[in-house]
């Protein structure tokens, strides 16, 4: 299913470049008058400085352990914890800067942080498999989601058919999610547990993007409206790391520590984005000013090997572990622009 996802975009790039590729260009009648005066070339902006704010919500996630031993890890064979959503705020820069009216660089960075504070019902870990699933769950917790990347887009196709451009982007993306639970309701089954238990987990990806980019023209009626951006990236191909710790120790202090990394072969992920200029003025001599109104959506998939540990004093116990994980973003407000 989300291999599927790729071959829609290929589809969808494919019909775009054909189209534009036999849009018929308007042939303009010779004039060595006008030929000895040229018109100057087309100017464009080296600088679109922009800044969004707005609010986000990372989904609702299972991040299942699988512990590949026999005998588990001191008897467990899974571990799964269970997230909520984390509702919050977002807040984001780009620094583009156009090398010619076609090539363009950007440099990226998002932030958006959550929290969630609930009865413990929808935030837990689960020990095992039903019927001998036990855990407890978690009164507080909160998100940290951080993004940067560096992406090289180039125009292909200018004002033709319905696009006013169509152009591709390729580059490098990095991601930082944590994640820190505190505030544990305990299980009847539990043992050795306090109510300064913590979670802390993070993972981190990063590896090559590659999408497309459409211009439409809007309505537009004085500084009202404008143009819709819509965009999609991704990539089938990610690498990155895991790490988890959860304590007890409400007697004997003891803690579970998984480290490892996610296989490149089964970590991907993609963004689908939508932006639609709002208002637009002149603030002065060479400054424009745009306000627009944007939403992304981004779905990681994420899969790998670690190695699991369970320590306490005078016991320890270790053996390999599947891991898996599939969560998301939402992030959607109100993007402001520089023009210079």
């Amino acid at each position: 299913m989300k291999k599927g996802f790729f071959g829609i975009a290929a589809s969808l790039c494919l019909v775009l470049c054909v189209s534009s590729a036999f849009a018929a260009e308007e042939i303009v009648p010779y004039d060595k008058y006008a030929a000895a005066t040229p018109a100057p070339a087309s100017p464009y902006c080296f600088l679109k400085p922009s800044f969004s704010v707005g609010f986000s919500e990372a989904g609702s996630t299972n991040y299942q352990f699988n512990f590949l031993s026999i005998a588990g890890l001191a008897g467990v064979n899974s571990l799964n914890l269970r997230t909520p959503a984390f509702p919050g705020f977002y807040l984001a820069g780009d620094l583009p800067y156009a090398v010619n009216d076609r090539l363009k660089v950007t440099l990226g960075a998002r932030w958006a942080p959550g929290y969630n504070s609930g009865t413990g019902q929808d935030t837990y870990t689960a020990f095992g498999s039903p019927p001998l699933e036990f855990g407890r769950g978690w009164a507080s917790g909160n998100s940290d989601w951080v993004t940067t990347d560096l992406l090289v887009s180039y125009v292909l196709a200018k004002n033709c058919s319905f696009l006013k451009d169509f152009s591709i982007v390729g580059g490098f993306r990095y991601d930082y999610h944590h994640m820190g639970l505190s505030d544990p309701i305990f299980s009847p089954l539990v043992i050795n547990a306090k109510a300064s238990d913590t979670i802390g987990f993070t993972t981190q990806t990063y590896g090559p993007v590659l999408g497309f980019t459409a211009t439409l023209p809007g309505y537009k009626c004085g500084i009202y409206g404008g143009d819709i951006k819509l965009g999609v990236l991704g990539s089938p191909v990610a690498w990155g790391n895991v790490d988890y710790r959860e304590t007890f120790g409400a007697v004997v202090p003891a803690m579970f520590t998984f480290n490892g990394n996610l296989d490149a072969g089964q970590t991907e992920f993609f963004c689908i984005s939508a932006e639609a200029t709002a208002v637009s003025w002149k603030m002065c001599s060479g400054l424009l000013a745009t306000v627009s109104i944007f939403a992304d959506y981004t779905k990681f998939y994420g899969a790998g090997s670690m190695a699991g540990q369970l320590t306490a004093p005078g016991f320890a116990a270790a053996g390999p572990v599947g891991f898996s994980m599939s969560p998301d973003l939402v992030t959607a407000g109100l993007k402001f622009v520089l023009v210079f």
